[in-house]
């Protein structure tokens, strides 16, 4: 007597699943390529105001690509230490997550800078990048997150 509602799922048939599907894999793809063009031209602004050369734009990409991976594997080592050794300091946390901040970008550009021969960076300049990254990031950091 009375028919069942079908879910609106269930009406796309097999070409609307497949159409939805490809949609999606395409926002994907298109927000990660948007993140990684970002992080390419911020470090491509870098260099240009502390004064690095490199040869192409495919080494540049390489070490923003390498500095990504090694970057994440340092920031999580240190801050996850960072986090269990200063959870009873209040007084100066901001001011020793910065510093450890700065200490993590500084040995990932360290590391890059030494396993990509293309490009050169003296130590001066990889400190002044990775203080300029360590403040951005603080900047644009969530001032709630560690609030209960």
């Amino acid at each position: 007597m009375f028919k069942k509602n079908k879910s609106q799922k269930d009406d796309l048939g097999v070409i609307g699943k497949i159409a939805v599907g490809f949609m999606l894999a395409l926002l994907i793809l298109s927000s990660v390529t948007f993140f990684l063009v970002l992080y390419f031209f911020g470090f491509a602004g870098i260099f240009i105001i502390v004064g690095i050369e490199y040869y192409s734009f495919k080494l540049l990409i390489v070490f923003s690509l390498w500095f990504l991976g090694v970057g994440i594997i340092f920031e999580l080592v240190f801050k996850g230490v960072f986090f269990l050794v200063i959870a009873n300091i209040n007084r100066y946390k901001i001011y020793l997550y910065i510093l450890v901040d700065v200490i993590a970008g500084w040995l990932a550009l360290f590391t890059v800078d030494e396993l990509i021969t293309g490009i050169t960076i003296s130590a001066p300049q990889e400190m002044i990048i990775a203080i300029i990254l360590s403040l951005t990031e603080f900047a644009f950091k969530d001032k709630e997150e560690g609030k209960d």
